[in-house]
């Protein structure tokens, strides 16, 4: 079975209508990505940078961009979630210069948001004797 690619759309409009309107105003995409591979997450945005990740083939990966659409680096972070809507899961988190993933097998890493190098990872079912949840 062939599955969706996801394409990854930054917005600078607002949504113009709250309540009794008439006219709805849709925002014009700023950039499309394409080729990340399947993924539920939100990206994680920066001043100059844009993070986000996708599973392709099993395999979960965190992709850096500059903001107008270049890729900076692009590394794998572990076994993503592929029975069943496959794709990655959790938006990757920004905080100072390291940038953390989480993977829906339970793999947790930490990243350089500079240059993608590996800081640490782990698997919170195999290492830290968690259960991983089948849905919700």
């Amino acid at each position: 079975m062939k599955h969706a690619r996801l394409a990854f759309l930054v917005y600078l409009s607002i949504f113009g209508c709250f309540a009794n309107c008439e006219t709805v105003i849709h925002p014009e995409p700023m950039l499309i990505i394409q080729g990340l591979g399947n993924g539920y997450s939100s990206p994680a945005v920066a001043p100059d940078r844009i993070y986000v990740t996708g599973e392709l083939e099993g395999t979960g990966y965190l992709s850096a961009f500059y903001n107008k659409g270049q890729l900076i680096w692009k590394v794998a972070y572990g076994k993503e979630w592929d029975e069943n809507f496959r794709g990655s899961r959790a938006a990757p988190t920004l905080a100072d210069s390291l940038i953390y993933t989480s993977s829906g097998s339970g793999d947790i890493a930490c990243f350089k948001a500079e240059t993608g190098e590996k800081r640490w990872s782990v698997n919170m079912i195999r290492d830290l004797n968690g259960v991983n949840a089948v849905f919700g």
